[in-house]
Parts: structure tokens; C-alpha cells; sequence
């Protein structure tokens, strides 16, 4: 650097109809700027100790970090052109500024070109700021020098980055807070990464934690995880060899981007489980998941029903629950509507809602599995739950890409392990992709007011092989189907029908205790429940009448019933929505009474598509 007399030069430009030609150093970028016209301006410009580039807002100029070279600007133009022609102006100048080796004043803001990329906004009223869970990670973290917390993708992970972040900055005024964000960045140097995004290298933080405290929050590290990343090599070794007042927070997610890696996603060095945390320290506490409906209900009243029913469905996942707050906003914000529970219970047993579930980073894609990690998925999907006390690959391979979550629980030196999917919400999205009929050749037309119609054929579309097939492969103990195996078969064959939009197991709605197994949704509005042999008939109907747990549901649907699937028929229980299918042991004919009269039978053919329907009048 010059001393304080320097002098200030004055540079002649050449002509460019989108550079403007300035004075004292300055050069303007205008909205038709190229890269290359920037990068051919470069030798033009008078020297400038380390292009340095001004921080004072002239003129509406964006600010920049004082780091920032010319030489590493115009690289990251052409690593990344959108986010640096984001900049209104650009401007240098000669700045005086003492600046060390590894050494970095206090107070200097990330560069502005990095903020807001993705997350939060942190002037946003109703996020929550999660302020007693992140202080329980910076308590962790101050006890060691690294940490990793994965989670599934799609789970806020970098929403928490950003506010951990601001937390340490406003908590440790004197300690070096930076944040830096993994993914999608692959061109030039390491030390070119870190510069451009910090302030400085990752060694030189490494040098400055000597003496000083320094704090960096690494988002999306499995980006690092492949062997064959350039970049592998010098990050992950140097974590078992930290020293001095360095603390990395990291969050690794996996699965947003199938095949890249391979398999094989996890971390090059071991990092031992008191270092590791799980996406229960990413996920909403109760309170936090509250709180964000709280605030929501600034801006759009929706009712207790509701927020009851995303709580319960969303799982407290921060991107569930951002992406139902959402699409509620951009569907009625500012809309008059009659009836507001009637109509957000209607839209969240939507297909609307569904496809925009479906189609969220951390939906599971059955193209994506092989045959033994859809078997496991089935067995979730059939007990709920899948227990067990060893993790085989697949199963790694599964919640490595945040398809299930493991919620493991240790007792006398034992580890069982619970899997599920992280929310009913994708399961459903699963279980619509695993049992969807797409054979055209079994579809059939259906309008809203032939409710009989669509069950019956559901029924004549049954597979008997199949039925045959999930039996005969069950415990000789067990003769009879299960509830679930019905209920599989039963979606399989009403998917096939044109126009109504079946939704397995939509979640409790309105508030109500327990969860129905079918909803016919958006211009139907069905309600269908499946029972086994007689298994708590009686309850099932229950609880659709005045004060039973389904009440809220019948001011929602047009029509409902509860099919029980039965070997033998006993006739002891009347009612008007009760339908009892008799099946023979062979799973060809179906016999279905109503109020204990016999009302069709249906016979399917052992070796052709389709079946025959003989109508029994009384």
C-alpha cells in the first residue's frame, strides 16, 4: 500500500457502448455488460494496491467486501456470471487498508454477492428465530472444534446455517463469523473458494484460529464427500488436526443430486458420534413449529384445525411446513372465501398439494431404488414402522439419501433402530408412485355423483395373482389378508379410475382423532375407510356419527363408507354406508352386501383382463 499522500490517477478508457468511460479509477457495469468486455477493461485500469474495492456507497454503488481482487472478481464472473452482473455498479478505487497475512478486521460483512442466496430473510417477521435451539448448538460446539449435523434434504438446513450464523455474530462481537455454501460450486481453487466467499483462505483461518476465535458455518459439505472431488483432500483431512480457537459447524444433506458420488456418500474420515448430530437438531422443536404458525396467522387466519393438521402431517419439517405456508399464500391470500376450514381442508387433501409435495427435493422417486430398498420402503408402508437392530446397506443407503430417518433408541448396550419416512406426506407420496395403476387398458369414467359406481370398479379390477401371491409368501399362521394388503389393493385398482383423484391416508384432518384411509379428493370429496374380517366394525362406524372422532370430517365429504373385506359374511351389523365384500379363497369372486341383502357379485376371470359384473336385484 502507498503511503497517506498518495496520489489519485486519472485513467482514459477505451470506448464501449456498455462501459461508461469514469474517472479516479471508477468504471461502470450497465445491464448489457459481458464478461469478456469486463475482463478486456481490466488492463486498462492504473494500478491499484491489490484492487482493493471501495466499500463507501457511492451513488448507489452495491458495496463489496474490502478483499475482493479484480483478478478473483472476474474469475468468479466466469464461474458464476448471474450472481456477480446482480452488482448495479462497480466501482475501485485506491482504499487505504492495513491488512495482514491471515489477519482480517473486525466488523468486515460477508461480500453482499453471497447473502440471500438461498434461506432466509432475515427481516422476514414470521420466521422463527429458533434462538434456544441454535444456543444449544453453539453451547455444543464451543466444546469441540467441528461438528456435522445431516439431515434430509429439504429440511432448512440452510435457513439454520443462516441464523446460527447471525446469532454468533451478534453473541461474539469479537470472534471471525463467516459462512460458506458448498453446492454447485466446482471451478477454480480451493483457496480461490474460500477467498472469494470469506474474506480469505482456509489455511489463513486456520493460522488467524491461532490467536483468535474464529467460527465457520461449511453448509452442504457432502458436496466434499466423493473421493474424486478436487477438493476432497484439503478440507476433510485438516478437520482431525484442528488446533487452536477454530469451530466448524458443518450440515451435509444427501440425495439432492442422484448419482453424483455414487453410493458411497459419506465422509472420507471417520468422524466419531459425539462430533455428529441428526436432523432432530435441524427439525422444529413443538414450540418452534408453533411459533412459525403463529406468526404465519399475521398475514392469513387460518384456523386452529388447520394448524393442527399441518403440525401433525408436516412432522415439525421446516420445508414441509414452509411449502404448505406457501401454497396456502399463493392459492387464497387476500381471496374471499365462505367457509376457510372447509375450503384449506379440501386443498390440502388436494391433488394441488400433493403434486407440489411430490415434487419437492426430498420426495422419493421410486426410479431412484433398487428391488431391496423397495422392499424395506413396503414393509414401512404395511407396519408403519420398520424395527431393526442392524443397518444393512440398503438401509444406509436409504437414509443417506434422506428417503427414511433413523430414530434410533439405545438400551442395555443395544441399539435399535426405527425407520420411517420423515413425514406421512412423502410416505404418501411413495405408496401413490409403489401401487399406482398405470394400465390405461383398466381405466374407467367416473362423475362426481356415481359414488357406488367407483367402488365397485375398484373391485373388478382386483388382482388375484397378486393377492395370491402377497398371501402365499406370509407365515403359514396367517391366512388372513391384513388391513394394509386391502388397502394396496384397493388404491391400486380406484387409481385406474378417470377423474377422481384418490389420496391414501391424507392425515388427520379438522382435528380428528385417527386418520382415514382414502379421500377422493377435489371436485368428489370421498371418504372411504377399509376393514378386515369384522376387525372393530363397529368403531370404524362410530366414528363417523355425532361426537365420534370423524364428526369434523362430514361437513368435508359428500359421501363416505367403510368396507369391510371379509372370508365369511355374518350380517350381524346394519348400516346405510357399510358395505361387507365377501371374498373367495381363490380371491375371484367378490359377493357385496348392503344392509344385509346382497347387492352385485363380482366375478373376475381367472385368464383375461377386465371382469363380469352380474347385478342381483332383491
Amino acid at each position: 500500500m502507498s503511503t497517506d499522500n498518495q496520489q489519485t490517477e486519472t485513467t482514459t478508457y477505451s470506448s464501449s457502448s456498455n462501459i461508461q468511460p469514469q474517472t479516479h479509477n471508477i468504471f461502470t457495469l450497465t445491464e448489457n455488460t459481458t464478461t469478456q468486455q469486463i475482463i478486456d477493461q481490466i488492463p486498462n485500469i492504473s494500478n491499484i494496491d491489490s484492487s482493493i474495492i471501495e466499500t463507501n456507497d457511492i451513488n448507489g454503488s452495491t458495496l463489496l467486501d474490502p478483499r475482493v481482487t479484480m483478478e478473483l472478481l472476474t474469475g468468479s464472473l466466469k464461474i458464476s456470471l448471474k450472481t456477480a452482473l446482480g452488482l448495479d455498479n462497480l466501482r475501485t478505487t485506491n482504499v487505504k487498508f492495513n491488512y495482514n497475512l491471515g489477519k482480517l478486521p473486525f466488523h468486515v460483512p460477508t461480500p453482499i454477492y453471497i447473502n440471500g442466496k438461498e434461506g432466509i430473510l432475515f427481516n422476514d417477521p414470521h420466521i422463527s428465530q429458533r434462538t434456544k435451539r441454535i444456543k444449544e448448538i453453539v453451547e455444543l460446539l464451543e466444546t469441540k472444534q467441528y461438528l456435522l449435523i445431516k439431515s434430509p434434504p429439504f429440511s432448512g438446513k440452510t435457513a439454520l446455517c443462516q441464523l446460527i450464523t447471525e446469532y454468533l455474530k451478534k453473541t461474539k462481537p469479537t470472534s471471525y463469523v463467516r459462512m460458506i455454501e458448498l453446492n454447485g460450486v466446482n471451478d477454480g481453487t480451493f483457496s480461490d473458494l474460500w477467498e472469494y466467499n470469506t474474506g480469505t483462505t482456509f489455511n489463513n483461518w486456520l493460522k488467524l484460529a491461532a490467536s483468535e476465535p474464529v467460527y465457520l458455518i461449511v453448509d452442504e459439505c457432502q458436496t466434499l464427500y466423493p473421493e474424486n472431488h478436487k477438493w476432497n483432500s484439503e478440507f476433510w483431512p485438516l478437520l482431525k488436526g484442528l488446533k487452536g480457537k477454530i469451530h466448524i459447524l458443518m450440515f451435509a444433506a444427501y440425495g439432492e443430486h442422484p448419482g453424483f458420488g455414487g453410493q458411497n456418500m459419506s465422509t472420507p474420515v471417520e468422524i466419531e458420534l459425539c462430533n455428529t448430530l441428526t436432523h432432530r437438531w435441524v427439525f422444529y422443536t413443538d414450540d418452534e413449529a408453533i411459533e412459525q404458525l403463529s406468526n404465519f396467522k399475521i398475514y392469513f387466519p387460518i384456523p386452529d384445525s388447520i394448524t393442527r393438521w399441518i403440525l401433525t402431517n408436516c412432522c415439525n419439517h421446516p420445508g414441509l411446513i414452509s411449502l404448505t405456508i406457501s401454497n396456502i399464500m399463493n392459492w387464497y391470500y387476500k381471496k374471499d372465501i365462505i367457509d376457510l376450514e372447509v375450503t384449506l381442508t379440501q386443498f390440502l387433501l388436494g391433488s394441488t398439494y400433493n403434486i407440489a409435495i411430490a415434487a419437492s427435493r426430498a420426495s422419493p422417486q421410486l426410479s431412484m431404488l433398487n428391488d431391496s430398498e423397495i422392499e424395506i420402503l413396503d414393509k414401512i408402508i404395511l407396519e408403519r414402522e420398520y424395527k431393526c437392530n442392524i443397518i444393512c446397506l440398503s438401509v444406509a443407503s436409504l437414509i443417506k439419501r434422506g428417503i427414511i430417518i433413523d430414530n434410533s433408541i439405545e438400551s442395555d448396550k443395544t441399539t435399535t433402530h426405527f425407520l420411517q419416512f420423515p413425514s406421512p406426506l412423502y410416505s404418501n407420496c411413495y405408496y401413490i408412485q409403489r401401487f399406482q395403476s398405470h394400465n390405461i387398458l383398466n381405466s374407467y369414467e367416473i362423475k362426481p355423483h356415481e359414488f357406488e359406481k367407483y367402488i365397485t370398479g375398484a373391485i373388478r379390477l382386483f388382482r388375484p395373482n397378486q393377492l395370491k401371491s402377497i398371501i402365499s409368501s406370509k407365515d403359514s399362521k396367517s391366512h388372513i389378508p391384513y388391513e394394509a394388503l386391502w388397502q394396496q389393493e384397493f388404491y391400486h385398482a380406484a387409481s385406474s379410475a378417470n377423474g377422481p383423484q384418490i389420496s391414501p391416508e391424507p392425515g388427520k384432518m379438522l382435528g380428528i382423532d385417527g386418520k382415514i384411509d382414502f379421500y377422493v379428493n377435489d371436485k368428489y370429496n370421498w371418504a372411504i375407510e377399509l376393514v378386515s374380517e369384522g376387525d372393530r366394525l363397529q368403531l370404524h362406524l362410530n366414528r363417523f356419527t355425532a361426537g365420534g372422532s370423524y364428526e369434523a370430517l362430514l361437513k368435508v365429504v359428500s359421501n363416505w363408507c367403510v368396507i369391510d373385506f371379509t372370508s365369511k359374511y355374518k350380517g350381524n351389523i346394519v348400516h346405510p354406508n357399510l358395505w361387507t365384500v365377501q371374498y373367495s379363497q381363490d380371491f375371484l369372486t367378490y359377493k357385496i352386501y348392503r344392509n344385509q341383502k346382497l347387492n352385485c357379485t363380482i366375478q373376475i376371470p381367472n385368464t383375461t383382463i377386465g371382469s363380469t359384473i352380474k347385478q342381483i336385484f332383491s
